[in-house]
């Protein structure tokens, strides 16, 4: 609170009064995408006198702005007079698909009272998966050769590690695989988005697909690889 006087007329200046207002450029971004969306904020201070003669008007706020989604604060910009009250933040990557609460702080300063935009809802979808499977060999011998295959699934172009489930098969059938001593048709991601595993021995001879599917999460989308073609041959005697 200020006070001033012009002759003998004494006024009293409160701190200006904000309202912050919040624009989402993007709805839906990508998971795990950083800066798929941007959160344009806009700070505006009117001048709340008392007294026929205290100045009125606006002011354009300074100081600190905070972008809170879902109750944490995820980004934070200093708002400089040069800014006249806006600013532009790229928001950074949600590692969730599904809605989000997005508001913004204005924290206030000297003279400039504290205020907060309404909320606003940012919908973020899964970003989209990528299987790809490697055989140890192309060529196996029938009822003799175990093959080991390996299934690696990303998500490019975002920071996300895919978790989650993929299943295998042979010739369009599902098979139990072995993964650490244990058989299941369905296995888990270990380290980095990768499950090794060794495939059923092959009876019949021939040549046989082999793809593995990636059954998808709350962040990334299922896909399947493309095949891997091996070659089953007869046992030498």
């Amino acid at each position: 609170t200020a006070f001033g006087s012009t002759g003998s007329a004494t006024f009293q200046v409160r701190k200006a009064i904000t309202t912050t207002a919040l624009a989402l450029s993007a709805s839906p971004a990508t998971a795990g995408k950083a800066g798929a969306a941007t959160a344009t904020v806009t700070v505006t201070g009117t001048l709340a006198p008392t007294g026929t003669l205290a100045p009125t008007g606006t002011l354009a706020p300074t100081g600190t702005v905070q972008i809170i989604a879902d109750g944490a604060v995820v980004a934070s910009v200093v708002l400089k007079e040069a800014d006249r009250g806006v600013t532009t933040v790229k928001l950074p990557a949600f590692a969730t698909a599904g809605t989000h609460q997005v508001t913004a702080t204005y924290g206030g300063s000297a003279v400039a009272a504290a205020s907060v935009s309404g909320p606003r809802v940012l919908r973020v979808v899964a970003a989209s998966g990528k299987a790809k499977l490697t055989v140890s060999k192309s060529t196996a011998t029938a009822r003799k050769t175990v093959l080991k295959v390996r299934a690696t699934i990303t998500a490019p172009g975002t920071s996300l590690v895919p978790a989650g489930k993929v299943q295998f098969r042979v010739d369009g059938k599902l098979v139990k695989v072995t993964q650490a001593g244990k058989k299941a048709k369905s296995v888990s991601l270990r380290k980095a988005g990768k499950a090794t595993v060794r495939l059923p021995i092959f009876k019949k001879t021939g040549k046989h697909k082999v793809t593995v599917t990636y059954l998808g999460s709350a962040s990334v989308t299922a896909d399947t690889s493309a095949a891997k073609k091996v070659k089953v041959v007869k046992s030498k005697r």
